[in-house]
């Protein structure tokens, strides 16, 4: 018997413009008449789909990764996650060495020096939609103000210009796209990792959980970065594509890069890992190199069990 149906709301449930067409509206009022705990999870904040989460009369939401849990039919916040100041001031004075951008998410606010990439796209849809609550600080010295007004942050992104910069020599002229190279190089990427797609301009949602995974490891994999962060590449899809992605990891480690996986599969751990790390509420509490520890073991350090 089905107790709970949990869905991303970003790729799945959304159409362009951020609408939840009429299909998905229906699907979720004929979960929620079957008596069926029907969950949302989105990386961004609570704030950006308030308005939305209340108009769908959806039971549960996680927000921020995981950092923020709501009972969206009573708005009660059952569960909520803060980082720690000192490791954001750590991100911060890293991010700056390297040059990159970054921007922090409160409940309210997202914190910035400049509005860039992801805080750009956000202060659109917030410019556009006034429903929505969040505001947008923007600070001369983001460090110092964290130091200063302390405030509660649910989630931390830093990204980087020279991403964008390679995209847009190799792919545009002059401010222009030019779509013809563009459509290209899509056709070699759907091609080279085994894409099962109808053409270049089929939409990501309408593929298989496995292409749409194989297709995201695609686009990161060609930005060609010295270190690339997998966070649960397998979760939900088939094997036939879990054993591809772990075969491009893999290959990638063996072109000198560096991997870092995380992940909650302990045999996905076990078989791609030269070096695991365990992290048990935020601290890790385990280091081991390859093949010097069993799975038991490791799942009992997940739990914030002890070992001999």
């Amino acid at each position: 018997m089905i107790k709970l149906i949990a869905s991303d709301l970003d790729g799945t449930m959304f159409e362009k413009g951020n609408v939840i067409p009429e299909t998905n509206l229906k699907a979720i009022n004929d979960i929620n008449n079957s008596n069926i705990n029907f969950t949302i999870c989105t990386g961004k904040t609570y704030s950006l789909f308030k308005n939305i989460c209340e108009d769908i009369g959806t039971g549960y939401g996680i927000f921020g990764n995981g950092n923020q849990i709501i009972n969206l039919k009573t708005g009660e916040e059952i569960y909520r996650k803060l980082l720690k100041n000192e490791d954001v001031l750590f991100c911060i004075n890293t991010a700056k060495k390297l040059k990159l951008h970054i921007h922090l998410y409160t409940n309210k606010e997202v914190i910035t020096e400049k509005l860039l990439y992801m805080d750009l796209r956000n202060f659109e849809l917030t410019k556009n939609d006034k429903n929505i609550d969040l505001e947008f600080k923007i600070v001369t010295d983001i460090q110092k103000y964290v130091k200063r007004e302390n405030p509660e942050i649910l989630k931390l992104v830093i990204s980087a210009e020279k991403d964008l910069a390679s995209l847009k020599k190799e792919f545009a002229k002059n401010g222009l796209l030019n779509t013809k190279k563009v459509a290209n190089h899509a056709k070699e990427l759907i091609k080279k990792f085994l894409v099962k797609a109808d053409s270049p301009n089929q939409k990501i949602k309408e593929l298989s959980g496995g292409n749409a995974q194989k297709l995201i490891v695609a686009r990161e994999m060609e930005m060609k970065t010295p270190l690339l962060i997998a966070c649960e590449p397998t979760r939900g899809i088939d094997i036939g594509a879990i054993e591809f992605i772990h075969d491009k990891l893999v290959e990638k480690r063996n072109d000198g890069d560096s991997v870092l996986l995380v992940s909650s599969e302990l045999s996905e751990i076990m078989s791609l890992s030269d070096r695991i790390y365990v992290i048990y509420e935020g601290e890790i509490v385990g280091e081991f190199k390859r093949g010097s520890i069993d799975e038991k073991r490791l799942g009992l350090l997940m739990v914030g069990g002890k070992i001999d």
